[in-house]
C-alpha cells in the first residue's frame, strides 16, 4: 500500500485537538500491521511527514516486529503544519536537508527515507511557501532518484499544477505519484492526470460515502476504468489510514481491508488477477525503485 501511516500526530491539524488522529500506541499498531501482513501484505509506504509525527526509530521497530517492508517518507506536509525552517530557509538550503536524509538517515538513526513525500496543496492556487517545497522535492528528487508522492486537496484539486510544477524542475513523470484521486462519480479527472504519464493513486479506499467521498464501488469502477482506459501499469492502491477509529481495536476496517474487502470487489467488476497483481506489487515495485 503505497500511501498509509502508522505513527502520526495531527493534534495541531485545522486546529481540531483530536486525540483520535494521534496515533502513538506502538503495541497496537503492531498488532493491526499483523493482521495486514496475515491477510497478505508485505509492504507499506508510510507518508508520515515531519510535522505531523513521523518516527524513524518506531518504523524500524514496526518492520521489525511485523516482517513488513516498511517505506518511510520525508519532505513537509502542508503549510499549515510546515516546521519553522521551511518559512526560513531557500529552495535549495531545503533540497540540501532532504538529500542528506536520504542519502545519510534522519537524526543520527540510520534509517533513510524511500520516498519523498507527502507533499501536498491547498485549493485554488499553490503558495510560494508551497511552490518552495515543492521545487525543493523535485531539486533531491533530481540527485537521490526517488520518487515524489503529493497530497491534492478535495481529490484532484491542482492535480496538473503539481505536475507541471515538478516538471518544470526536471522530474521525470514515472517519478511522480499524485495522490488522493479517484472520489468523483466518473474518473475523468484520474484520466486527465494519468495522460501525464505519472502514478495515479486512488488513495482513500475503505472511507465512508460522505462530502466529497464516493461509495466503494464508484471507487472500484474508476479502477476499473482507469485499466480499460490503458493506464493500468500507472494505478496505484492505498487506505490513508490516519486515525484510530480505522483501526479494528477500535471497530474500524483495518489495514488489511483494501486485500479482505476492496480486492473482491475489484475482481467482481471484471479485474483479473493478473491486472490487480500489476497493481499492487509491479507498479508500486517500479514506483519505489531507483
Amino acid at each position: 500500500m503505497m500511501h498509509e501511516h502508522t505513527f502520526c500526530d495531527l493534534w495541531e491539524w485545522g486546529g481540531r485537538r483530536d486525540y483520535n488522529s494521534i496515533i502513538d500506541d506502538e503495541e497496537l499498531l503492531v498488532e493491526e500491521l499483523a493482521i495486514y501482513r496475515q491477510a497478505g501484505g508485505a509492504g507499506v509506504v508510510d507518508l508520515t511527514s515531519q510535522g505531523i509525527g513521523r518516527n524513524p526509530g518506531g518504523l524500524r521497530r514496526l518492520a521489525e516486529a511485523t516482517e513488513l517492508q516498511i517505506v518511510m517518507g520525508c519532505a513537509w506536509y502542508r503549510e499549515r503544519v510546515y516546521p519553522e525552517f521551511v518559512h526560513d530557509l531557500t529552495t535549495n538550503a531545503l533540497a540540501d536537508r532532504l538529500i542528506a536524509e536520504i542519502q545519510h538517515g534522519v537524526d543520527g538513526t540510520g534509517v533513510r527515507p524511500g520516498i519523498i513525500g507527502e507533499i501536498g496543496t491547498e485549493r485554488f492556487r499553490i503558495t510560494a511557501l508551497e511552490e518552495r517545497v515543492f521545487r525543493a522535492a523535485a531539486r533531491a528528487q533530481r540527485v537521490t532518484g526517488v520518487t515524489i508522492s503529493t497530497h491534492t486537496t478535495h481529490f484532484g484539486d491542482l492535480a496538473l499544477e503539481q505536475v507541471a510544477l515538478l516538471s518544470d524542475e526536471g522530474v521525470a513523470p514515472e517519478r511522480i505519484i499524485v495522490g488522493h484521486l479517484g472520489e468523483r462519480r466518473h474518473a475523468r479527472d484520474v484520466l486527465a492526470v494519468a495522460a501525464k504519464g505519472v502514478f495515479v493513486q486512488i488513495d482513500h479506499v475503505g472511507r465512508p460515502a460522505s462530502a466529497g467521498t464516493q461509495p466503494e464501488e464508484q471507487r472500484a469502477r474508476n479502477v476499473v476504468e482507469v485499466v480499460r482506459a490503458g493506464h493500468l501499469e500507472q494505478l496505484l492502491l492505498s487506505m490513508d489510514i490516519c486515525a484510530n477509529s480505522q483501526f479494528h481495536w477500535n471497530g474500524g476496517h483495518g489495514y488489511d481491508y483494501l486485500l479482505t474487502t476492496f480486492v473482491p470487489l475489484l475482481y467482481r467488476e471484471g479485474l483479473t488477477e493478473s491486472e490487480v497483481r500489476t497493481i499492487l506489487v509491479d507498479n508500486p515495485r517500479r514506483a519505489l525503485a531507483y
